[in-house]
């Protein structure tokens, strides 16, 4: 690949997916996102940040490959856009979205959906957050730039959560969107029977708050939380069942996996919805443990 793109991160899975990338492709330079992680992570999670980026460093020298850090802000991705003076539209690229908030990964297959582009993901194992967790606030919720989508003034939003663990952030739309109906999905990794149920567990007690609101409808089907393509798939037949849904705008938040993040892409790119992103004051790391890799090319 001429170009691999990266994100340094808290999380140490990101590192084992550096680890992976060098060992099956081929490099020719980097560029790693460096967010302003003092602006938003706890001091425990920013020496992990710390120790990750000197890993990542050390492991890309000794491979010989040349960097290049780009400083940017988690909740604004306009950085995203030097990447088009510095990337020739023949190259190929490589981009770990492991490491990367899902605003980002949105704001990079919309810049590089390209035959040339390969998109590469390890995975990692979830835990519930604390109650503690669940509690911290929310900065801001904003259309996401360049997926302002096709609306009508004549039509009302339907607000579609993608749910996850983060229900903190899923509960804030209820304040952006005070009388809206509220359409919850949640995922499941379609593996045995009883992991399915512990991530239904686990994503309805990180959302017990959201779904006891009387104006919060969950889908009774389920998406496909490690499969992008199938998840577009599962979005778009789940939507259609809402009902009188061509009497709404379709208003969506993926709150799920990046897996799932990539196939609201490929939903946008067919549907032209808006697609809203909620920051918070804090992030914290749910992540134990790393998991397999995926290569996936979305044309």
């Amino acid at each position: 690949m001429d170009v691999f793109i990266t994100a340094y991160c808290y999380e140490d899975r990101v590192v084992e997916s550096t680890k992976r990338i060098i060992e099956q492709f081929k490099i020719g330079r980097v560029y790693i996102f460096k967010y302003n992680v003092d602006d938003y992570l706890e001091a425990d999670a920013v020496k992990s940040w710390q120790k990750n980026k000197a890993e990542m460093e050390r492991i890309l020298k000794l491979a010989g490959i040349t960097l290049k850090e780009i400083n940017c802000k988690h909740d604004d991705i306009m950085e995203l856009y030097r990447l088009n003076k510095i990337i020739h539209v023949k190259e190929k690229v490589l981009i770990d979205i492991t490491g990367f908030t899902k605003n980002y990964i949105l704001g990079l297959v919309r810049l590089l959906d390209r035959p040339g582009t390969l998109f590469f993901y390890t995975r990692g194992e979830y835990r519930a957050p604390t109650p503690q967790e669940l509690n911290i606030s929310i900065r801001k919720i904003e259309i996401l730039p360049g997926f302002e989508g096709f609306t009508r003034l004549d039509r009302k939003d339907l607000v579609v959560l993608i749910l996850g663990y983060e229900g903190h952030r899923a509960l804030a739309f209820l304040n952006k969107f005070d009388v809206e109906p509220v359409y919850a999905i949640m995922g499941i990794p379609f593996e045995s029977e009883e992991r399915n149920r512990q991530y239904i567990n686990n994503i309805r007690k990180a959302n017990n708050a959201l779904l006891n609101v009387h104006r919060v409808f969950l889908s009774k089907e389920y998406t496909h939380s490690l499969e992008p393509f199938l998840f577009a798939e599962d979005l778009e037949r789940i939507i259609k069942t809402f009902p009188l849904i061509e009497q709404y705008n379709v208003c969506i938040s993926c709150l799920g996996t990046k897996l799932q993040t990539l196939g609201l892409y490929l939903y946008w790119k067919r549907n032209q919805c808006q697609i809203w992103y909620s920051v918070p004051n804090k992030r914290f790391n749910i992540i134990q443990g790393v998991g397999q890799s995926w290569v996936i090319r979305l044309n």
